[in-house]
């Protein structure tokens, strides 16, 4: 529900979502539900995600990826990702369902590296803050008064 209700806040008709090939079913359907034209690229190919961005004729774009994908264990370089969605002025949404207790504290997760007094790079230039966009339309949050 959280990846439903975050894509379809995040993604509306004029935004492109570039979706990992092998992401997780939640996050697919979440891309069918928000009715936004979905580029699908290779898994882990970040000359791909480059090509969307670049190629896309859609206002805003949303990649879409997991920080440890779910059926092989393997991770995505959130780094590279980010720095992709900074220069094409993309919103980056990482689900972070398998990787949180899994991969250590060391470990590149959560894009700031998860180290204390880390500053975790804010949305491009642009965009509304990405954490109330998808609270308060997002329906896997109605009812929900909490801060996030």
């Amino acid at each position: 529900m959280s990846n439903i209700a975050a894509v379809t806040a995040l993604a509306g008709p004029d935004t492109l979502i570039i979706s990992d090939a092998h992401n997780h079913a939640s996050l697919i359907d979440a891309c069918r539900l928000a009715k936004a034209p979905t580029s699908i690229v290779a898994h882990n190919d970040l000359d791909a995600v480059e090509a969307a961005l670049a190629g896309r004729q859609q206002s805003e774009a949303l990649v879409v990826v997991e920080s440890v994908y779910s059926v092989f264990g393997d991770t995505a370089d959130l780094p590279c990702l980010l720095d992709l969605c900074v220069r094409y002025d993309a919103l980056l949404l990482v689900d972070e369902a398998h990787g949180i207790g899994v991969t250590g504290a060391e470990a590149a997760v959560g894009m700031g590296g998860g180290r204390r007094g880390e500053r975790i790079p804010r949305p491009p230039r642009g965009h509304r803050n990405a954490v109330e966009s998808a609270r308060l339309p997002g329906r896997g949050c109605a009812g929900s008064r909490s801060r996030p």
